[in-house]
């Protein structure tokens, strides 16, 4: 998951995506890793993947608001 920020930080989007896919297979139910990925997800525009994650996290009780605050900006969060 480490490697999937970096690489989103500096701009690498499509690795850091295959980055946080790769974690998720490995660790499917760390939050950390969905959010990261969710986050991911809004950047590349992918508003329908990005918030089924969001309500599945924030349906468990996340308690970070970037996610929700980002959908919410581009007009994708109810």
């Amino acid at each position: 998951m480490l490697y999937g920020i970096l690489l989103q930080r500096t701009g690498h989007m499509a690795e850091a995506l295959t980055a946080y896919e790769t974690a998720l297979e490995l660790d499917p139910d760390n939050v950390q890793i969905k959010y990261n990925l969710a986050l991911l997800l809004v950047d590349l525009k992918k508003f329908s993947e990005a918030r089924t994650y969001a309500n599945e996290l924030y349906g468990r009780g996340f308690p970070l608001p970037g996610l929700k605050n980002k959908l919410k900006a581009a007009g994708q969060w109810p």
